[in-house]
């Protein structure tokens, strides 16, 4: 327990003398990554570090041989025995050297891919059965030195040759400093190798009986770091140790804490201890950061320290300890304060007072000091409350406050720390108690011109003025139009602007005191009411609220807020909120919340007049989380994220587009047999199997086709925030003509299935937390044809194809024939059967058309009473449902022309029961009236139909369409009704018809009428019901028609419905009515031939669609 206390002793000394000008740490933590022993897969103690030219990570580890990470995953490479590898290094081929307990060799790999530790031992048989501790290997121009205690090893790889020099009979390690080597002899102390034999180092004999881990040039000296002794800077020249080049107080520490590793970093030397982790000096050996369990690493046992030399100013910082691994970004521009340093909640505010930092949060006030455990955060006592803001006054020359505002009060804070209530000091102090807790607020306001007036208020506006060591309230605006003041701004032209929740509020403060304020929100073009924050631009003291939609600028001219054209054109695509905006004298930094990216933090700096974003990219590095509070100081800006303190330096310049390569880490068959395990070869000398950047053509693999599903694993051994690479990949050869990459992911593998055979290459690239792109991985490989699929194979299927085929047309044709042959014959007797009893159904079928033309009345009737006439009928077939009847009663001859439902069989026995229906009730029952006719006609169907009146879609729609009319044989008079079938009736034209037409005028016709040069054609409607059930029944009607010359044409629809004509369109009845009109200077006899020859120009080649019925009578 004594020697703790007293290191914890000595540290805080240190930090308290030696290390005034810089403090350790000052700045915050730089960004660690551990890798704990569990993950890696190794034991806890690790000893050395390289990286291969692909830039995986090797770690020479205890017990379990070599821990090898490519960012992904993390692979065991063991050794024969479990030795512990004590030192690795990369040489110029490539190739991983290592030295272990009593062995060496180097990582090759095999045929699959996967890195195996090979020997070189053997090839210096000859000089030593048994090899020490390879304490030391170093790559040095094409050559490997594997340093041990009893000799140094010397391999070089281009020519397979070795060689050896011995050492002085007590070597512990041995160094190269440039070219020339070193090392430490227990008895003569340090050494140097002139080629042929050891000269010993002026003043080296100091360091006899030391153990020394470490040397480094230092200008024209030597830095030599011992074990337990502290560190050294040799006059190489003189030959003398300089006393005084670091302070004895920081010597001391070393040496308690045991020196174990030691690197140069851009001018600065890292150095491992083994109780006090990393040790970070400048280059005037002033502390600069110390690093150790205590503040962000598992263990402070450093074993080793390793920078990329191709990429020193860049890379990532790894060490080892004994809890795994960790990495360590010296050299990114951010540093952390995070929970280990002392803060505690959510970061509210951060200050620089007094030259000293303070950080508000939700937990209270803590400023950052040296203390018993080091440079750390210490919270200030008295206040427990959540803080809210912090502001930094210097109310008059010589004098400089710190005001902490909370939930309900402001503090005041002097250069001793001690803590006052404003409310307290305030000389006329409001009567109303509740008055005092608007002396605090959400964010304070300092007069752009008066150093010694502030503004605060929650929900009241305040003014203080500082008189004299106490305050005064100037004034207090009451009467604003909002509850809570969330920000408050003074722009310079005595207004002062605040951010309320739903507006943004100005305030003139001139004005009265009971002013409202002037109101703000989208009707004065803001874009939405809500989230808005007023900022003022430093440069040009207008008024910038920060909303959803970026940056609108106050037009005072116009009263009107519009579209800022300064910071807006750099904010990226998509909707940005902004939430903190910060100008340190310099450039401006802003934080806001964008749609696509999350949160983002910029910098923009303009530059000869031009406006740019600067330094963007390393944010990528953070959290996604909001960044709101801003400060700055000479060397940077610090900013919060949630409850995370971070300090950016602006002299930390680094690159963030390194070159890395994606690889290409495993390939599986079947998802089992291991085909490649990550690490190309190629051939060197001697048989030798180097390892590859890429995949030599010779090592592309056929692949049987039987094993065509493969899954593929890959990585990109880029080391800042590894977990967020994102791939994208492309298998040619997969899709024809396809080379579209897939969309990027953090997913590192994909199975494909069912490949067909073909060549094929896998393609893989990355993308890191910065959008650079890696360069292409590719693996190639051919999927081999199938036996089956082979050329050989593919004429003997075609050829058997075709021999197949012609057998199976030869048995399925014979088969066809003799099927034919029964058939037919079948065919036959059926023909037979079915011809004779279509022979029967015709005969019955014409029995029946001679029975209903039986039926039909003799048109003698006619000719007996002089009446001219012709009927003109032609069935669809052989019997037919249009029918005609004629019968006299008393001096009157009846005539109908009727169409029944259908045609065919079926429309000739309704025409029957049409016939016998007529004869029964006129020349029966007596009944004379046409439309006394039509009525008892229909009720005779619909009751022998048995048609009932339950709706029609119920009920049979059987019935007929007619007319019917009663020529008076003495007068020649008409009476007519008809269903649905109306009447033409033909006249000549009078003399002042005739006139009229002549002279081109209109006649004034009924509807339904037309006429020639010559004739008058009359419609006479029939009424719009059937002789049959219907929805409306109602009576028919009775048409007298007196005796005017005329011809009357009663029909049928079956010539107005058929098909003909050019078109395949109906004949109408517009084109039957001109038809009779054309046709009256022919004899009425002769019109039935007309109608013929007409009806077959116009069905060309058409079928007969109906039966057709059309009669003519003359009463002329």
């Amino acid at each position: 327990m004594i020697k703790p206390l007293y290191n914890r002793i000595l540290t805080l000394f240190i930090f308290c003398s030696a290390t005034l000008s810089a403090q350790p740490n000052e700045l915050g933590m730089p960004l660690i990554t551990n890798y704990h022993f569990d993950l890696t897969g190794g034991s806890e103690q690790n000893w050395c570090i390289t990286r291969d030219h692909r830039g995986i990570m090797y770690f020479g580890n205890n017990d379990r041989g070599i821990l090898e990470y490519d960012g992904q995953n993390w692979r065991i490479i063991p050794l024969e025995n479990n030795p512990i590898v004590r030192s690795m290094a990369t040489g110029s081929d490539g190739m991983v050297y290592v030295g272990a307990e009593g062995d060496f060799g180097r990582l090759e790999p095999d045929s699959s891919g996967a890195l195996c530790f090979q020997s070189l031992a053997a090839k210096f048989s000859d000089e030593e059965s048994f090899y020490p501790m390879v304490w030391k290997t170093y790559a040095k121009e094409g050559h490997i030195y594997f340093c041990t205690p009893r000799g140094i090893y010397i391999y070089e790889p281009e020519n397979d040759q070795t060689n050896s020099i011995p050492t002085p009979e007590n070597t512990f390690e041995s160094f190269f400093i440039g070219d020339t080597l070193y090392t430490v002899d227990w008895d003569q102390g340090l050494l140097q190798y002139n080629g042929v034999a050891y000269d010993p180092v002026p003043g080296g004999e100091l360091f006899a009986a030391k153990q020394v881990f470490g040397m480094k040039a230092h200008k024209k000296d030597l830095l030599v770091a011992t074990f337990a002794n502290g560190l050294y800077l040799l006059d190489r020249e003189r030959g003398r140790v300089k006393p005084d080049f670091i302070d004895p107080a920081l010597n001391t520490f070393l040496k308690e804490n045991l020196i174990t590793s030691m690197i140069e970093l851009n001018g600065h030397i890292l150095i491992g201890t083994k109780s006090a982790g990393l040790v970070q000096l400048d280059s005037a050996f002033k502390i600069r950061a110390m690093i150790n369990r205590d503040n962000g690493l598992p263990n402070s046992t450093i074993t080793d320290i390793f920078i990329d030399r191709d990429f020193v100013e860049d890379a990532p910082l790894w060490i080892t300890h004994w809890r795994g691994v960790s990495k360590i970004e010296f050299n990114n521009p951010f540093r952390l304060f995070a929970e280990e340093s002392g803060l505690e909640d959510l970061v509210t505010d951060i200050a620089i007072f007094n030259g000293q930092l303070f950080v508000s949060t939700l937990g209270g006030l803590y400023c950052y000091q040296a203390s018993d455990a080091g440079s750390r955060f210490t919270k200030q006592p008295g206040l427990k409350e959540e803080i809210w803001s912090l502001h930094v006054t210097k109310p008059i020359p010589g004098k400089e406050l710190l005001l902490v505002s909370t939930d309900r009060e402001t503090y005041i804070l002097d250069k001793h720390h001690q803590l006052s209530k404003l409310s307290e000091n305030v000389i006329n102090p409001p009567e109303e108690k509740a008055d005092l807790e608007e002396y605090a607020c959400e964010h304070f306001a300092q007069h752009p011109q008066r150093n010694d007036i502030i503004y605060t208020g929650l929900s009241e506006l305040v003014e203080l003025q500082y008189l004299e060591g106490k305050w005064r309230e100037n004034a207090r605006f009451r009467n604003l139009q909002t509850d809570i003041i969330h920000r408050l701004a003074c722009d310079g032209k005595g207004r002062i602007w605040i951010t309320a929740p739903l507006f943004v509020l100005a305030v003139d403060l001139a004005g009265s005191k009971l002013s409202t304020g002037f109101k703000y929100d989208s009707s004065k073009g803001l874009p939405t009411d809500e989230d808005n924050l007023v900022f003022i631009d430093p440069k040009s003291q207008e008024v910038l609220v920060g909303s959803r939609q970026g940056f609108f600028r106050f037009d005072a001219e116009k009263d009107h807020f519009f579209p800022d054209t300064v910071f807006n054109p750099l904010l990226p695509p998509g909707s940005n909120q902004i939430r903190a905006f910060h100008y340190d004298g310099n450039a401006f930094w802003l934080s806001f919340d964008n749609e696509q990216q999350g949160w983002m933090e910029m910098m923009i700096q303009e530059e000869g007049g031009v406006m740019s974003e600067k330094y963007t990219h390393y944010f990528k590095r953070l959290p996604n989380a909001s960044a709101d509070v801003f400060c700055e100081d000479e060397r940077g800006v610090w900013f919060s994220k949630s409850d995370e303190l971070y300090h950016f330096n602006k002299h930390i310049s680094k690159r963030d587009s390194l070159p890395f390569r994606a690889l290409i880490r495993e390939v599986r068959l079947n998802n089992d047999s291991l085909i490649f395990f990550g690490s190309h070869h190629l051939g060197g000398s001697g048989g030798q199997r180097l390892l590859g950047k890429s995949q030599a053509p010779e090592n592309r693999p056929d692949i049987e086709f039987r094993y065509n599903d493969l899954f593929f694993k890959w990585s990109a051994p880029c080391f800042e925030e590894e977990n967020k690479l994102e791939y994208s990949y492309r298998l040619l050869g997969f899709k024809r003509n396809s080379t579209s990459w897939s969309e990027w992911s953090s997913k590192a593998e994909q199975n494909f299935t069912n490949l067909r055979w073909g060549s094929y290459e896998m393609q893989v690239k990355a993308k890191n937390i910065y959008g650079i792109e890696s360069l292409p991985a590719s693996y190639a490989f051919t999927i081999l044809r199938p036996w089956y699929a082979t050329r050989i194979f593919l004429i003997m299927y075609f050829l058997f194809g075709i021999m197949l085929v012609y057998l199976i047309t030869r048995l399925y044709t014979r088969r066809l024939v003799q099927e034919n042959i029964r058939l037919e014959g079948i065919i036959s007797e059926r023909t037979a059967e079915i011809r004779k009893q279509k022979e029967e159904l015709t005969d019955s079928i014409e029995y029946a058309s001679r029975i209903q033309r039986a039926l039909l009345p003799p048109d003698r009737l006619m000719d007996l009473h002089g009446i001219e006439h012709f009927i003109f009928f032609k069935p669809r077939e052989i019997v037919s449902g249009d029918f005609y009847w004629m019968g006299t009663l008393n001096g009157k001859l009846y005539v109908v022309a009727a169409d029944c439902t259908g045609h065919g069989v079926p429309g000739a026995f309704m025409s029957m029961l049409g016939i016998s229906f007529l004869e029964e009730i006129i020349l029966k029952s007596k009944v004379s009236r046409t439309d006394d006719i039509l009525e008892r006609l229909r009720e005779q169907v619909i009751t022998s139909l048995k048609q009932s009146g339950q709706g029609i879609a119920e009920s049979s729609k059987d019935g007929m369409d007619l007319s019917l009319i009663a020529i008076d044989t003495e007068t020649k008079s008409l009476q007519f009704s008809g269903a649905y079938n109306p009447l033409y009736l033909v006249r000549p034209l009078n003399d002042t018809e005739l006139a009229r037409v002549k002279a081109a005028k209109p006649l004034k016709l009924p509807r339904g009428a037309i006429h020639n040069d010559s004739h008058l054609l009359l419609q006479i409607q029939a009424d719009k019901m059937p002789i049959g059930i219907s929805e409306k029944t109602m009576p028919f009607n009775a048409r007298d028609i007196p005796n005017e010359g005329y011809r009357v044409y009663m029909f049928s629809d079956g010539y107005i419905d058929q098909f003909g004509g050019p078109r395949g369109k109906k004949f109408l009845s517009k084109n039957f009515k001109r038809l009779i009109l054309d046709m009256q200077a022919t004899a009425l006899k002769e019109q039935a031939a007309l109608f013929e020859k007409a009806l077959q120009s116009w069905m060309g080649q058409q079928a007969q669609i109906d039966d057709i019925l059309v009669i003519g009578i003359s009463l002329e």
